[in-house]
């Protein structure tokens, strides 16, 4: 539910949520969660401001991914799992404030916020590999503060008699993590403490653009930016693992517009830019379960790309975009199944095609369709061992919503992910996942009612799909290598229905 109030020359937006869910699967998904809104927003003219604050909540039971092999012999069914006890509970509580203003030749904008977060979640990736009578579950914990701000100002001119804009910003955030930890544990309860850590990590980004007119049909954008960042890692368990560690990273960038020419524009994209590490992994020497002395990881890792694109409106009411891309990073994060975690592994490539279009057919059909292909692959390893685990190659998307007569409305979705390497040989892969969605409700003033029907072919696809090794009860105590999966959900109806007042 959601409404909006005049209070005094601003307006009062509040909203709140709350859901019920216990999904399809065996174990009852038990799935509570609430949020919340308050925003009072001033707006006047040339200047505004706005406070808001948020909370969220949400409590569950989780069905974890599951061995396909289990599911193959009739050990365990397609919604089934490997422990009952997987879940968590999390909240989210924030306040935030946005300060802007404009004249003839210039306009900011400012922005402030603090979160308070915490999650407690329990997963089992692997069975009974590890503790064969007790069970592969682990909790992780973890308390966060964040306060942080952003601040940027544009200038309108004119240089050589050429139109420019220039930019100019700043972004701050620090994140105060309290008791991070990752914890064994059997039916929710704790009994062993793999790694316990505070942490301290702040963040501070500068950039400036620029946008020059040089002619009717040629326009330039160009931008650098320098990010800061610095760690700080106390572990409780390992003195050894604790540190501080700093990194810079300057990421220019730029763009070329040509056009338009009969509704057509091209585009050309260039430009580095990064992924952050986690702070645990740039102070890490020892493992903290075996011993062994390890490398810790760069606290940024760079990524260079390129884009070279086509818009056009040829058509009256179709918005269409085709572009090809390119994208190398230094370093890729791959899902590892035994921590529940993700490692760092070698320089990667990737280049592909996109192609989104937006349909507006007339005033009560609309259509959109994307399609994007990629290839990825590792960068100095050979051919038959560089293949990106979790990878997609092919993704589309389409789908159309008909105004009926009598406020009455229809939707038709479908999604497609194409088949996925799981493994960096290949040999193992996640297979295709289609899924169509019909809809049809009706809407007038502040009643709106839908039915929907999901998965409407009933598809038994994979949601999420990873090969590692796993073990169940009877099983070798070596465990055995294969795919784990989650399924989509089946077929089902839902009745939606809701007042605004």
């Amino acid at each position: 539910m959601a409404n909006s109030n005049k209070i005094g020359n601003g307006d009062l937006l509040h909203a709140g949520e709350f859901n019920f869910y216990n999904g399809v699967w065996q174990q009852s998904e038990d799935l509570g969660k609430y949020n919340g809104m308050v925003r009072y927003t001033l707006d006047n003219k040339t200047w505004g401001v706005s406070a808001n604050a948020k909370a969220y909540h949400a409590k569950w039971n989780a069905t974890n991914q599951i061995p396909q092999r289990a599911i193959d012999d009739g050990t365990l069914d397609l919604y089934g799992n490997m422990g009952l006890s997987d879940g968590g509970i999390s909240n989210r509580y924030s306040l935030s404030s946005n300060f802007w203003s404009k004249g003839e030749n210039y306009k900011n904008d400012f922005n402030a916020y603090l979160v308070y977060y915490d999650l407690d979640l329990y997963s089992n990736n692997t069975g009974y590999l590890d503790y064969p009578i007790e069970g592969d579950q682990i909790n992780q914990k973890e308390k966060r503060i964040v306060i942080g701000g952003n601040g940027e100002q544009t200038w309108f001119s004119q240089w050589f008699g050429f139109d420019v804009d220039n930019r100019l910003g700043i972004q701050i955030r620090h994140d105060e993590i309290m008791g991070t930890a990752l914890n064994r544990s059997q039916q929710r309860q704790v009994f062993q403490t793999v790694r316990q850590d505070d942490i301290s990590e702040t963040s501070i980004g500068l950039y400036a653009k620029n946008q020059v007119q040089w002619q009717e049909k040629f326009r330039s954008i160009a931008g650098l930016r320098a990010d800061f960042f610095d760690f700080n890692v106390n572990s409780k368990t390992l003195a050894a693992n604790s540190g501080q560690k700093n990194a810079a990273m300057l990421s220019p960038k730029l763009s070329l517009i040509f056009g338009p020419w009969l509704n057509h524009e091209i585009f050309v994209n260039a430009g580095y830019g990064y992924h952050s590490n986690n702070a645990r992994g740039t102070t890490l020497s020892i493992d903290p379960v075996s011993g062994d002395n390890l490398s810790s990881v760069a606290p940024l890792v760079w990524s260079r790309g390129g884009e070279l694109g086509l818009s056009n409106k040829f058509i009256h009411g179709l918005n269409s975009t085709l572009a090809l891309w390119w994208l190398q990073m230094n370093s890729e994060l791959i899902f590892v199944g035994d921590a529940g975690t993700t490692e760092p592994s070698g320089r990667s490539e990737r280049y592909g095609v996109e192609w989104n279009n937006d349909y507006a057919v007339n005033d009560w059909l609309t259509l959109d369709a994307s399609l994007a292909l990629s290839v990825a692959h590792y960068v100095g390893v050979p051919r038959d061992m560089n293949y990106i685990p979790n990878s997609v190659g092919r993704v589309i998307s389409a789908g159309a919503v008909v105004q009926l007569p009598y406020q009455f409305f229809s939707t038709l979705r479908l999604r497609h992910f194409g088949d996925m390497p799981l493994n960096d040989t290949g040999s193992l892969k996640a297979g295709d996942t289609t899924i169509v969605n019909w809809g049809v409700g009706y809407k007038h003033e502040d009643v709106k009612l839908e039915l929907d029907l999901f998965n409407v072919l009933n598809a038994k696809s994979n949601d999420i799909a990873y090969a590692y090794t796993s073990r169940l009860p009877n099983e070798p105590m070596e465990g055995v290598d294969g795919i784990l999966k989650h399924p989509v959900e089946p077929r089902m109806v839902r009745l939606t229905a809701s007042i605004k007042f």
